[in-house]
């Protein structure tokens, strides 16, 4: 290959879209990217620790030193002004963040003035760019952040398997310059910043850059300008959000004031809320408190100080088991049923057969059961009410009839696989499976009535009768209730209703609730 042949090489070098916004059903700005105009510069000349980039960097200390003289002069008071060695280390003259042909960031948000003094100059700064940039905001009012998200730069997304087919992309040799991801870009880290950043992110714009045999730039570039990104319209109703949100921050504290159960609660720190739509599946509210502003991770990145300070609740915990020892137990926010899985319960000996809706128990206020009716439970508060059917054993709430009725005649039915015909009603019900809300990182829950070996399957049965074998997601929980509303109908949840153009025209994605049609109760 000749040498002229050589220097014609093109390299793309991608200029980073606009990312769209994430808005509340009422169109209120939860997420959203401003424009920022950055200078950027292209090394022309080799200026390393070479021998001949020795020769040539006082070229670039002038530069450096020329820039500063600018930012001083024109640049906005407010920040605090960039020394000679802040821009020579941007400038990366030893390439240890990109090649000799990688534009380097100098510095964003500049003002109309800098803006128009560098363009009206532009020949006397070589290789340098004003490129449009993008800072990205989240709302003040912290509304439901943790199911929002926040962005870190991609070279810190290695383990987030959603990225796996993006790094298969950016290491193919015909990759789509449109598509190539840097390191340093934002990319959606959590929430529906990542579970929509195919959406969000728009496409690349791109430099085409002549370079040399020694990788500098040489030549006029083309430039191919970058495409925003879609918008993402939430069903979160940001007022019935912002209720949700104060209640559960309301009761927190009260628990601390007032007694439960014959004590006050200091250690209660957290709490956990969705509110989903019974005949649609929309969520028009998700909180996990307390809640922090996202707006600390903008660079793409977090310091210590503030790592410090939300580091145990900047997870959705209405989806993930995230608070493992901070409210000074070991309880985690997958929690107990407990007596919200009575009806369920009644339901599931109902279509076993098990009992009628006629039939009466006598509860005496306890159930015994296992070998020699070594085991035993008892209702809350020692209560017993007497003749009772299972309407009553539900309003009652009464865990010796689920236990009696439902719990042990599963396990005289089907003896050991009694666990197996319990775990199928509960995955009905959405209790231990994937709910299908559109969001990452959801756990499926803690399925103690499958993994307590130490138990016998009658105890098991038991125990989950009445809420006390597995742990569930807020998410899941709220399914659930909407499933039992609905007769037997589970909704799949979602939190975007539509995903649209800048101009408002709809993509051919669409978010549909989907029904699932269960048991005939």
């Amino acid at each position: 290959m000749s040498q002229q042949e050589t220097s014609m090489r093109v390299k793309d070098v991608p200029l980073s879209p606009i990312r769209g916004p994430i808005l509340a059903a009422g169109g209120e700005k939860l997420a959203y990217s401003t424009s920022v105009q950055s200078l950027y510069i292209t090394l022309q000349k080799d200026y390393s620790k070479s021998d001949r980039g020795m020769k040539n960097r006082p070229e670039a200390l002038e530069i450096a030193k020329k820039l500063k003289e600018v930012f001083d002069k024109y640049g906005d008071k407010v920040s605090e002004l960039m020394t000679e060695e802040d821009i020579v280390k941007a400038m990366d003259l030893d390439y240890k963040k990109g090649n000799g042909y990688s534009p380097r960031l100098i510095k964003s948000g500049l003002n109309d003035k800098e803006v128009a003094y560098f363009l009206e100059r532009k020949s006397q700064f070589p290789g340098i760019d004003i490129v449009e940039d993008s800072v990205r905001h989240y709302d003040k009012d912290t509304v439901a952040v943790q199911t929002v998200g926040y962005l870190k730069k991609f070279k810190f997304m290695d383990d987030e398997k959603l990225y796996d087919s993006t790094r298969e992309a950016n290491a193919s040799k015909d990759k789509d310059p449109a598509l190539d991801y840097t390191g340093d870009e934002l990319v959606g880290a959590d929430g529906l910043e990542l579970y929509y950043q195919e959406y969000l992110r728009g496409k690349n714009g791109y430099k085409k850059v002549p370079i040399d045999p020694r990788n500098m730039a040489t030549g006029v570039s083309e430039i191919v300008p970058p495409e925003k990104g879609y918008e993402l319209h939430t069903n979160i109703n940001k007022n019935i959000q912002m209720v949700a949100e104060e209640a559960i921050m309301d009761q927190i504290d009260w628990v601390h004031k007032n007694p439960v159960s014959g004590k006050v609660h200091s250690n209660a720190k957290t709490g956990y809320a969705v509110a989903m739509e019974v005949d649609t599946g929309n969520v028009v509210a998700m909180a996990s408190m307390p809640d922090y502003d996202t707006n600390v991770w903008q660079s793409g990145g977090i310091d210590p100080d503030n790592w410090n300070k939300i580091m145990t609740n900047y997870q959705n915990g209405t989806i993930t088991p995230i608070s493992s020892g901070r409210s000074g137990h070991n309880f985690d926010s997958a929690v107990l049923l407990g007596s919200t899985i009575k009806p369920l319960s009644v339901l599931i000996g109902l279509n076993e057969g098990l009992f009628t809706t006629d039939t009466y128990y006598s509860d005496s206020g306890i159930a015994f059961f296992g070998k020699n009716d070594s085991a035993s439970v008892r209702n809350s508060g020692r209560r017993a009410y007497g003749p009772i059917n299972p309407t009553q054993a539900i309003r009652h709430s009464s865990n010796a009839f689920m236990v009696d009725m439902v719990g042990e005649k599963l396990w005289k039915k089907y003896g050991n696989e009694g666990i197996g015909v319990w775990d199928e009603y509960m995955k009905m019900f959405g209790l231990g499976v994937s709910t299908g809300i559109d969001l990452p990182k959801e756990y499926l829950g803690n399925l103690n009535y499958k993994n307590a070996e130490s138990e016998t399957a009658l105890s098991r049965l038991a125990y989950a009768s009445f809420g006390q074998q597995a742990g569930y997601t807020t998410m899941q929980l709220a399914q659930y209730t909407a499933t039992l509303a609905n007769r037997g109908n589970r909704m799949e949840p979602h939190i975007v209703n539509k995903i649209t153009e800048e101009n408002g025209n709809a993509t051919s994605l669409s978010a549909v609730s989907l029904l699932i049609i269960l048991l005939p109760v």
